[in-house]
């Protein structure tokens, strides 16, 4: 191997001068008590077009927020009286129930076309004679009493009526809530109502158990106009509106009942020249007492086979409330006697 094979220096890299910094040019001196450029300008004027707009408040919201406050005469507190606030009411029912029913129109014609069927139901099976059809009709009787109660097919109108009232302003509602806020957020506002029930129960004081016992008198009355005599596949409505109760505890008292309890209440006082006592945990309670009643559907439907059974719900919801009243003016003329006796002493 000769010499001329072997690399005797090495490899360089070509160098690259830098190039020369650019300096800008000196600023001109400022006057004196001016602030540099960069201080003062913090940011680019916004054109009126880029303002930030105010919240967008959603059509539904809106029709919401002014018919409460009409129901409300303009935020000045309740209606005057009862007849102001019934007017109010029915105008705004007769706003809304259009609304409800192009929003769930389909839910409205499957309802109304389930109840249909099925009262025409028993006629038919009643009337098919061949072995083979009767068959199918036993099948299918178990799935049709199932759906009686879930849709209060056989309840009379005023129930079905509520008890759409109740699938459309209660259950709807509740199952977007659900959906939105999930199902703790939900239940934790309705387990609420028990607290809410002692605290209202210790303000009430003395009057407590006559206010909570007279109106599960109510309640059971109610319970048994609804259900019609306590049959059981009518019980699902006196269930829903207990329900709905339990929604209206957890609203509070800027809740329609609330509301619509103070004013009646007010109303009567004022015709019987007393001061009104009603006050906002008697009317917590009262509403407390009436959804234990209608719970009471589900005993009231076990005894219908006692004697009078049809009716023991009115029986018993009137004999507990005429019970209380009676209790409590016993007690108010006993209180006065004393009082002006005391005075006289």
């Amino acid at each position: 191997m000769t010499a001329e094979n072997f690399i005797n220096t090495p490899p360089s890299l070509p160098v690259r001068r830098p190039a020369n910094p650019i300096i800008a040019p000196p600023r001109p001196p400022l006057p004196p008590g001016a602030k540099p450029l960069s201080n003062t300008i913090s940011a680019p004027p916004r054109p009126p077009s880029a303002a930030i707009a105010p919240p967008k408040i959603k059509p539904r919201e809106a029709e919401v927020a002014r018919r409460r406050e009409a129901l409300a005469e303009a935020g000045t507190g309740d209606p005057k009286s009862t007849a102001s606030m019934m007017g109010t009411a029915i105008k705004n029912s007769a706003k809304s129930i259009p609304l409800l029913l192009k929003k769930y129109w389909w839910l409205a014609l499957i309802i109304g076309v389930g109840w249909l069927l099925l009262a025409i139901w028993e006629p038919i099976g009643l009337a098919v004679k061949y072995p083979a059809l009767r068959g199918v009709i036993n099948f299918l009787t178990p799935i049709i009493g199932v759906l009686i109660l879930v849709t209060a097919a056989y309840n009379n109108w005023v129930a079905r009526s509520l008890y759409a009232l109740i699938v459309f302003k209660v259950g709807i509602p509740l199952v977007q809530r659900i959906r939105k806020e999930g199902i703790g957020p939900v239940f934790k506002s309705f387990a609420s109502v028990v607290p809410g029930l002692k605290s209202n129960w210790s303000e009430c004081a003395v009057n407590a158990l006559p206010v909570y016992i007279g109106m599960v008198g109510v309640g059971l009355a109610l319970s048994n106009f609804l259900t019609r005599n306590n049959s059981s596949d009518k019980v699902l409505v006196s269930i829903a509106l207990a329900i709905s109760l339990v929604k209206t505890l957890s609203d509070g008292k800027k809740s329609m009942p609330f509301m619509a309890t103070r004013v009646i209440s007010r109303d009567i006082f004022k015709l019987v020249k007393k001061d009104n006592s009603v006050k906002n945990h008697h009317i917590y309670l009262g509403i407390g007492g009436v959804m234990t009643g209608l719970l009471g559907a589900i005993v009231l439907m076990l005894t219908r086979n006692l004697p009078q059974g049809d009716f023991l719900g009115y029986f018993l919801g009137a004999a507990v409330f005429i019970g209380v009243v009676v209790v409590y003016f016993v007690k108010a003329r006993k209180k006065a006697t004393a009082d002006s006796v005391q005075a006289g002493n």
